[in-house]
């Protein structure tokens, strides 16, 4: 169980020390703020159009977090609709300064970082190995839109074939808003169409030009992979 951790760093200028933070940590009480901020922000990250799920994923979902730990989320969205779903969870998460940026300790730490996207079509986790059967099994829904969680269960058994089981919490997380949703029906609505799908092909564009800057994206071996069912965002893959 965790308990107090205590922090001194210390900076050393021509053979002087100077402590610079001398402080006492309580993970316990870490974990659960980060939980608690992040079942806030996938409550109103609910409001993006065509967003189905948020899934609470990484160290946070093991409890595990540490002071330099970012929050990663699962997200699905509507077939069809994924780089829409992407701009708007963005485009919300960096004008509230939620979004992580970096891997410095300020750009990561505490940030939301929505590493893996896919749609309500395609929820099978590739690949398929035991970091990620841990990784998702342990997943618990902050917002689950159209039962996703159940299906994302059933679309992914090949799980326990490595041991894991989701964590009974997993089934008492899940949370809706009605203003929020309605504002997300009406969006949607508004979307489906041919401005729609105007939006997802411009949304595809304009975020293509800045992800495809990393030359290992969509190579053999790699964390990083687009295409218009599924984007991954893990610069270093574990297998």
């Amino acid at each position: 169980m965790w308990g107090l951790i205590h922090y001194k760093i210390t900076i050393t200028i021509a053979n002087w020390q100077f402590s610079c933070y001398d402080f006492i940590v309580d993970m316990n009480n870490l974990v659960q703020t980060r939980e608690h901020k992040a079942e806030k922000v996938a409550w109103f990250l609910q409001i993006v159009p065509f967003i189905c799920f948020i899934g609470l994923t990484g160290s946070l979902s093991y409890e595990t977090a540490k002071i330099s730990s970012d929050i990663d989320f699962f997200i699905v969205a509507k077939q069809g609709r994924i780089w829409t779903c992407r701009f708007f969870t963005v485009v919300i998460l960096k004008f509230f300064g939620l979004y992580r940026t970096g891997d410095s300790f300020k750009e990561r730490a505490g940030k939301i970082c929505p590493n893996r996207y896919t749609t309500d079509k395609h929820l099978l986790i590739s690949p398929q190995n035991r970091y990620h059967a841990q990784d998702y099994s342990h997943m618990f829904p902050l917002f689950d839109n159209d039962n996703i969680y159940k299906k994302f269960l059933q679309a992914n058994q090949w799980m326990q074939g490595y041991g894991y089981l989701p964590p009974t919490r997993a089934l008492h997380n899940i949370q809706s808003a009605g203003i929020l949703s309605g504002l997300r029906k009406v969006s949607e609505w508004i979307l489906l169409g041919k401005l729609g799908e105007q939006l997802e092909k411009w949304a595809k564009n304009f975020q293509l030009k800045s992800i495809m800057k990393d030359d290992r994206v969509n190579k053999p071996d790699t964390g990083l992979y687009v295409d218009d069912n599924e984007l991954r965002f893990h610069p270093k893959p574990r297998k």
